[in-house]
């Protein structure tokens, strides 16, 4: 292949690199970058371009101590990929996580780095708010309980053990619930309404504790359903409310004892008059409400200092408020849920509330009292819970929780649907092994979370119906209070797509890896033909994994095949230069219609393809010729041969194709060029004789210009001379006619002196040999105009010039460059009142430009093309004297110093000349 091709070839490689989602470096043997796609320079946090040719130890200090550094290095040394999620510290203290495949390439190793900053922070996120759920479930005042719809305990925290009269750090699992409650009535009522609603709120139940106390509880409770609705386990609070049950009794047993009692609850009490004012209220209502005991006094139920919403959030109305309704329906209002909105807090506090009307014995209403206490942590309890359950739900992973011997406990709908079930009872109960394809994976997975606390990595999962696919998981234990260790929850994703389309890139670079070597073999091979082709061949054996490769060239006369260049799997030589004849090979049309032949078995087949045997004594059964097109038509055959029958790949048949285009590219361009060798000796030697010619020529011219120039200054010289001769002699004897005839005279041979004196400098400047010297040319400059210019002069001129380059020129030449260009710009700009001139100088592509500008008479830029011819002028003589050389004088040496000459200008606005000079002169 030419370089143009690989060229080619790099760039789209290079392109298909730049635009891949994923971050693409490559780092070569001596540890410096080579390569990084746009992507990976996000990742870096560097400036674009900062990176290549730099050393990654230089770049990121201290990196050599790191386990990315030691994977890096085992990759460059032994050439062993690897795959490692990596927390990387950035010099401004911020940190990233990259997933990275660690891959060798020709050059060094390839690193292909995804972003998991985002992944990874959510799941810590979630493991601290999942730890933080659960600390707030242990550490609730009021106990939390999971059961089975049959009654079997599953989860508890330390508040049931403390109200059931068991010890705190108790394990209940199991535990038969029913057999704690006094009345059967009351648990038939709280399982129908569980069944038909899905939930209970505030139920009170009547229980007994392990150490027989009687007690009552308040509980809530919701039932939690499969997809399918039916019911899996039953989740609850409860809180102990026998101190109230107690303060409402006795408060019927008297005045006296029901203050004292009610002054100390922990239950807010309010007693309202008839018409609804307050007439008795205790400190806990007090600290509730938000107001003192003599605020409270006298306020009506509904006050502006407060209000009270529903559980949805409306608000409550007047004929809604539990007081109101005690009144209307003369009934107890029992264990109403509201909120209290409080201007000094930001959030409601929530309270359970009850109220009881007290009428006289002729039905008149005394007194209506409201008991109420706080339950805002219940309330944020069951959000919580609520929020968990959502969360473990909806999410877009397979989460799952797992008993301490490894039993599955819980799973989401994602994990029914990843795993092929349908419903949590086939998975619920089942050992983790069961979706493991390899047993042997579950059992390291668990001695690592119990060695490390956490595991995250890659295994074969097992649907229900057994097929397999590739999983990444996190896992982490789970604990109690005290450490101790009650479970594993984990979270799964279906990663197959994504290895696959991984498995994809990465063979599809071990491809081109393995033609861009083909390439480098067939560019390194250039002493012959031969050698280039054997080089192509030696790799396509290798990357085929096949038994033979060989190139058959056709003989155009006798249209025959001689073996170019072949090798052999087993090592052995083969002859070269042998011929395979027509009747062997076929008519090989297939091949000249530039089809490729693919033989399977050659068993069943008599093709041209038989021809490989001549070369392996038969032992070849499967093969693909592919023709080698030159610009002639059919050059040849490439030979690729197995020594057993096998089916052939598309990918073997495409990698064929591609080196036989650049084996014949290569024949082709060997054979042009010994041919061009020859053209160019030739041509060289014809050009070396041209050349010889043209300088003898251009030296004869120069002689000859120089000769007219020179003798035609003596006849100029005695036409002056005579003509004032005859002013001074016979000025008498003239008419004034005369006189203006000769004065014309000498006017004119003065100008042809003066064209004649500057055609000999111009000519003169082709035979000057040319010294250069570094010159400062903004004191050359200086130097110039004060030559040129007197302080008169001097006056009405504004000279500005900046900061020039310095570059190696010719100092005489450039002396006179700069003596034309300053003098030109005086005098074209000396009819305004004003004359300014700048110099400026700058850099442009190596090259130094300089630039002259006058606010003088300027020129028409349609006429640009005469400006700097000889004798060529723009304006007229009686305008601005002048002979037309001097800017002929200025492009030859400006061209002679390698640099360009141009010029801009506006007709009455001045004029700007430019030249350019080489910096490497």
């Amino acid at each position: 292949m030419d370089i143009e091709s690989l060229r080619i070839n790099e760039e789209r490689f290079r392109s298909m690199l730049d635009n891949i989602l994923e971050g693409c470096q490559i780092i070569g043997f001596d540890w410096r970058y080579i390569y990084l796609n746009h992507v990976a320079e996000e990742h870096s946090r560097l400036p674009g371009g900062y990176l290549p040719g730099r050393k990654y130890q230089d770049t990121w200090p201290g990196c050599e101590q790191t386990e990315l550094f030691r994977l890096i290095d085992h990759t460059l040394r032994d050439r062993v990929p690897h795959r490692i999620e990596n927390e990387f510290s950035y010099p401004d203290g911020k940190v990233g996580w990259f997933e990275l495949s660690i891959q060798p390439a020709p050059e060094g190793v390839y690193i292909f780095s995804i972003d998991i900053t985002e992944r990874k922070t959510a799941e810590r996120a979630l493991r601290e708010s999942e730890q933080k759920f659960r600390e707030t479930i242990f550490n609730l005042d009021e106990g939390f309980y999971s059961i089975t719809p049959e009654g079997r305990l599953l989860a508890h925290n330390q508040a049931f053990n403390r109200i059931l009269g068991f010890e705190t750090t108790e394990d209940l699992r199991g535990l038969f619930l029913p057999d704690f409650w006094l009345r059967p009535d009351q648990r038939a009522e709280y399982l129908a309404s569980l069944a038909s609603d899905g939930f209970i709120s505030k139920y009170p139940v009547d229980l007994t504790t392990k150490t027989g106390k009687r007690i009552t509880i308040m509980a809530s409770a919701h039932m939690v359903k499969d997809k399918d609705f039916r019911p899996q386990r039953i989740e609850g609070v409860f809180v102990d409310i026998s101190e109230l049950k107690a303060a409402e009794n006795a408060l019927r047993e008297g005045e006296e004892k029901y203050r004292a009692l009610l002054w100390n609850l922990h239950t807010g009490v309010v007693v309202h008059a008839p018409d609804t004012s307050i007439i008795f209220s205790n400190p806990k209502a007090s600290e509730l409400l938000g107001l003192t005991e003599e605020q409270l006094q006298g306020k009506k139920s509904i006050d502006p200092a407060w209000f009270f919403i529903m559980e949805d959030g409306t608000r409550i109305t007047t004929e809604e408020y539990p007081v109101s309704l005690a009144m209307s329906t003369a009934r107890p209002v029992s264990e109403i849920v509201l909120g209290i909105v409080r201007p000094d807090r930001e959030s409601p506090t929530w309270v359970q509330c009850s109220t009881h009307a007290e009428r006289n014995a002729d039905g008149e209403l005394q007194q209506v009292i409201v008991t109420f206490f706080d339950i805002t942590q219940i309330k944020l309890a069951e959000t919580a819970l609520w929020l968990k359950n959502l969360v473990f739900d909806a999410s877009i992973a397979a989460n799952s929780i797992a008993s301490p011997v490894g039993v599955l406990t819980e799973a989401n709908n994602t994990f029914l649907r990843t795993w092929g079930y349908t419903s949590k009872e086939e998975v619920i109960g089942r050992p983790l092994v069961n979706f493991f394809w390899n047993p042997a994976d579950a059992g390291n997975i668990m001695d690592m979370l119990d060695a490390n606390g956490a595991w995250e990595g890659d295994f074969e999962a097992k649907r229900r119906d057994g097929s397999v696919f590739i999983a990444h998981g996190m896992a982490s234990v789970v604990m109690d209070g005290k450490g101790k260790v009650i479970g594993y929850q984990s979270a799964v994703l279906d990663i197959t797509d994504r290895k696959q389309v991984e498995d994809a890139l990465l063979n599809h670079s071990v491809r081109l890896r393995n033609l861009h070597e083909i390439d480098l073999a067939i560019l390194r091979a250039t002493e012959t033909p031969e050698a280039i082709v054997q080089a192509a061949l030696k790799q396509l054996l290798i990357l085929l994994q096949c038994d033979i490769t060989s190139v058959r060239l056709l003989d155009a006369e006798t249209q025959e095949l001689q073996v170019f260049a072949a090798e052999l799997k087993s090592g052995e030589p083969v002859q070269p230069e042998k011929m395979l004849s027509k009747t062997v090979l076929g008519e090989m049309e297939l091949l000249r219609q530039g089809k490729t032949e693919i033989v399977e078995d050659m068993t069943n087949v008599s093709s041209s393809a038989c021809a490989c045997n001549m070369l392996t004594d038969g032992e070849i059964k499967s093969c693909i010729n592919v023709p080698l097109q030159a610009e002639k038509g059919l050059m040849g055959i490439l030979h690729v041969g197995w020594d057993s029958p096998r089916i052939i790949t598309a990918e073997e048949k495409d990698i064929s194709g591609e080196v036989a285009g650049q084996v014949a590219i290569a024949i082709e361009q060997a054979r042009l060029l010994k041919e061009s060798k020859r053209y160019a000796a030739e041509l060289e030697e014809r050009v070396r004789q041209r050349t010889s010619q043209l300088m003898e020529a251009n030296k004869e011219l120069e002689a000859f210009s120089y000769t007219v120039s020179h003798d035609l200054r003596a006849p100029l010289r005695g036409i002056h001379g005579f003509t004032q001769i005859l002013l001074d002699d016979y000025a008498c004897k003239l008419d004034e006619e005369g006189r203006r005839i000769c004065s014309i005279i000498q006017e004119n041979s003065l100008k042809m002196g003066n064209l004649i004196e500057d055609l000999l400098e111009f000519s003169r400047l082709g035979r000057t040999e040319m010294q250069l010297t570094a010159i400062n040319m903004k004191t050359l400059v200086d130097s110039v105009f004060l030559e040129m210019t007197d302080a008169v002069t001097r006056e009405r001129i504004t000279l500005n010039i900046d900061k020039l380059c310095k570059v190696k020129t010719d100092a005489v030449m450039m002396r006179q460059v700069w003596s034309n260009l300053l003098s030109n710009a005086i005098k074209y700009s000396s009819k305004k009142e004003k004359s300014i001139i700048s110099i400026t100088s700058s850099i442009e592509k190596g090259k130094c430009i300089f630039c002259i500008k006058d606010n003088g008479a300027g020129f028409d830029m349609q006429y640009i093309h005469k400006l700097f011819g000889v004798f060529q002028r723009l304006h007229s003589v009686k305008d601005f004297e002048g002979t037309g050389v001097g800017l002929a004088i200025v492009q030859h040496i400006v061209k002679r110093h390698g640099g360009e000459v141009w010029a801009e200008g506006e007709t009455d606005i001045g004029a700007s000349f430019y030249f350019s000079l080489p910096l490497d002169n």
